[in-house]
């Protein structure tokens, strides 16, 4: 938690009961959650069997933000938009399993993101348009990260494993990863390694890449919103 001063930044460490030795090997298995659920990433909602990493801290920031735009900071919440109706109240209800395939489903396909999420933030918040560029941003880096395609030929996009062994779903690693590897006749299989495709598993070989473009991108913001800051108070 961070507070900001007239004589700079002060800050307090809170919850020491999550923390644990660096020094000493840990299980590769997340073997309980700790979090809120609206905000906790999908692999610790699932208990994944990947282990905890940076990403899954970015990843509940973009829920935040996102509940942040949403909701606003203080009740009641949105002005214009009945709460009944919004699909991240979703993430509220029911086991983390199932919370976590609520969130698959969301993360998975940016017009829904856009639509059930972007598309029902409060307006009336002043300068809400900020949150909404930069979940949409944090989203997009996180979930379809375009210059790893490029550079790296890595399977990232998207939040839902594919088996290439179902024609349907490996007609969508067609859709989505022909243009990486210029699959104009049909994937070979045999030539990548794995029948099954898990962003979750492709994006954690290349957390630090990602996690360079999104403190970058969090950079511009936060530069953004100060300069908006200064001025509100010109």
């Amino acid at each position: 938690m961070v507070v900001q001063t007239d004589d700079g930044p002060h800050g307090l460490l809170i919850d020491f009961d999550c923390a644990f030795d660096s020094s000493v090997a840990r299980s590769p298995v997340r073997p309980e959650r700790t979090g809120t659920l609206p905000f906790m990433s999908i692999g610790n909602l699932s208990k994944s069997l990947l282990p905890h990493n940076i990403l899954d801290d970015w990843e509940s920031l973009l829920y935040l933000i996102c509940w942040t735009g949403t909701f606003g900071i203080q009740e009641p919440g949105p002005a214009a938009t009945d709460d009944r109706e919004l699909l991240i109240k979703s993430w509220t209800v029911g086991s983390p399993e199932s919370i976590a395939t609520k969130k698959k489903s969301v993360m998975n396909d940016s017009s829904t993101f856009s639509r059930e999420i972007l598309g029902k933030f409060d307006q009336n918040q002043t300068d809400c348009w900020r949150l909404e560029d930069l979940a949409d941003e944090l989203h997009e880096t996180l979930f379809y990260n375009d210059s790893l395609d490029d550079g790296q030929k890595a399977l990232c996009h998207g939040a839902i494993t594919l088996d290439l062994s179902n024609p349907q779903q490996k007609r969508t690693f067609e859709r989505r990863f022909g243009h990486v590897f210029g699959l104009s006749s049909g994937v070979d299989v045999s030539k990548l390694g794995s029948v099954v495709v898990d962003p979750f598993v492709e994006r954690a070989r290349h957390a630090q890449t990602i996690t360079d473009d999104l403190l970058s991108k969090l950079q511009k913001y936060a530069e953004s919103a100060r300069e908006a800051l200064k001025g509100s108070h010109a």
